[in-house]
């Protein structure tokens, strides 16, 4: 995080109790929010709080969001913006679902990648799926036309009985340099 200008709090929320992000998915995406380094982020003035609720294996449970989720609901006079970088075919998790509704009627928005698993419609992801979540779709970086991994809506989740979600509101850069975790820049895509 030496990156980075501004670091309001870190916590962790998984059962291996650091924070050190183990993956690089995380610090890529606060690189390219935030960073100051020869990669600068798109906002290098933006206060980051960092809330890990993935651990090294990349697993996660909906008791280690629920506390992140309620972690910034009791700081939700200081958050504007949660990126949520991840996506499932998660809707009918009623306690997750209700807990992202209660940050946005908080007046908090959130930010979900639709998912990389295009180009075949009905590949959107949830919560980006959900009408009180900002879903976005990733751009090509030569072009600037839709990516062909940027997944795609409506939802399937509620077929056959009902007409799924579109779900992705913007479309935006897919492809990024950020700082890396040890020196230099690195490069990723993605919705996230």
């Amino acid at each position: 995080r030496r990156f980075l200008r501004r670091t309001a709090e870190v916590v962790d929320f998984t059962n291996e109790r650091t924070t050190e992000d183990r993956v690089g998915h995380s610090t890529f995406m606060a690189g390219t929010i935030g960073s100051t380094s020869e990669c600068p982020g798109f906002a290098p003035d933006a206060q980051l709080t960092f809330v890990r609720v993935f651990d090294s294996r990349q697993t996660s449970t909906t008791a280690w969001f629920l506390d992140g989720f309620n972690f910034i609901l009791r700081r939700s006079e200081s958050v504007d913006l949660i990126n949520l970088s991840v996506g499932g075919p998660d809707y009918r998790d009623e306690a997750f679902a209700a807990k992202v509704r209660e940050l946005a009627t908080k007046g908090v928005t959130i930010v979900s990648g639709a998912g990389n698993s295009g180009p075949v419609w009905g590949t959107l992801l949830n919560p980006a799926d959900e009408a009180w979540v900002v879903g976005v779709g990733g751009l090509r970086a030569f072009d600037g036309r839709l990516a062909e991994w940027s997944s795609r809506g409506p939802t399937l989740w509620e077929l056959p009985l009902g007409a799924g979600r579109s779900g992705v509101d913007v479309v935006t850069h897919g492809e990024f340099w950020a700082a890396h975790p040890s020196s230099g820049c690195q490069h990723q895509y993605g919705t996230s």
